[in-house]
């Protein structure tokens, strides 16, 4: 189990923003109930008006579109019941002063998805993703990276991604070794107006928060030693916690980066 849990109050909030986005589209979906029939590998669709039609009426493939409409009702229907259990769940927790990591919250919530066939699961969005393919799409976000510049060095880490240092290099690999998922000098703006490209964002999958890890690693340096400082104090005053959503990591003149030291960092708050 995680030793960072996502607050109670915080799950019911997710759990009621969901409730609420669902119980809008259901709104505009259209009666009936669809079946789903597969023949020579290939899925056939039909509507059935109420369940005790043997079969339905078959749906071509240019009225698709109805057949996606029924295949997401039926899932919102299941995922409006999942939430709503969940809700209830997470009010009696709430009340005795219990905590629960979030990664029972997110299980349930995607169990509605994963639990339909592949047919049904190409017509369907899904609110909550499987923990695998979340993973996949946080990793896929595109965003605008900093530039490298010919005077910059070309390092590598072991999975190709280009890294400004050798302890970023270091740090990167131990991610990885570790599968701890992570976004490169991913633009992150604090409340201030302040724009910063921390060195890693890090995901804790379980409780699917991030997680900003910063190297300073020129800290025998004065002027740069006082940058670092007031970066972490920007930090600190955006909410970050250090521990939590805020991790450090040092070196300079002697002390170097302990990779030992970094691994039990990682450790402690992932695994």
């Amino acid at each position: 189990m995680p030793k960072y849990f996502l607050p109670i109050q915080q799950q019911l909030s997710i759990v009621d923003q969901y409730l609420q986005q669902v119980a809008s589209s259901l709104k505009d979906k259209p009666p009936g109930i669809l079946n789903v029939q597969i023949n020579h590998r290939y899925p056939q669709y039909y509507f059935k008006a109420r369940k005790d039609d043997p079969r339905g009426t078959y749906i071509r493939k240019e009225n698709l579109e109805f057949a996606a409409a029924l295949a997401q009702k039926d899932y919102e229907e299941r995922f409006q019941q999942a939430a709503e259990r969940e809700t209830n769940t997470l009010q009696r927790l709430q009340d005795q002063g219990l905590q629960r990591s979030a990664s029972t919250l997110f299980k349930a919530l995607s169990d509605p998805y994963e639990k339909l066939t592949d047919a049904r699961k190409e017509l369907v969005h899904p609110y909550v993703l499987p923990d695998d393919l979340f993973v996949s799409s946080w990793l896929e976000t595109n965003y605008e990276r900093k530039p490298f510049y010919p005077e910059d060095p070309l390092i590598h880490t072991k999975n190709g991604q280009r890294v400004r240092s050798k302890s970023e290099k270091i740090i990167a690999d131990t991610l990885d070794r570790l599968k701890i998922p992570y976004l490169y000098e991913f633009p992150l703006r604090l409340p201030s107006g302040i724009l910063y490209h921390p060195d890693f964002t890090l995901l804790d999958v379980r409780e699917r928060t991030t997680v900003i890890l910063e190297h300073f690693g020129l800290m025998t340096d004065q002027s740069y030693c006082q940058t670092s400082m007031e970066k972490q104090e920007q930090y600190l005053r955006a909410g970050f916690i250090p521990g939590y959503d805020l991790l450090c990591t040092m070196e300079g003149g002697r002390h170097t980066l302990d990779q030992r030291s970094l691994t039990c960092l990682l450790s402690a708050r992932f695994l």
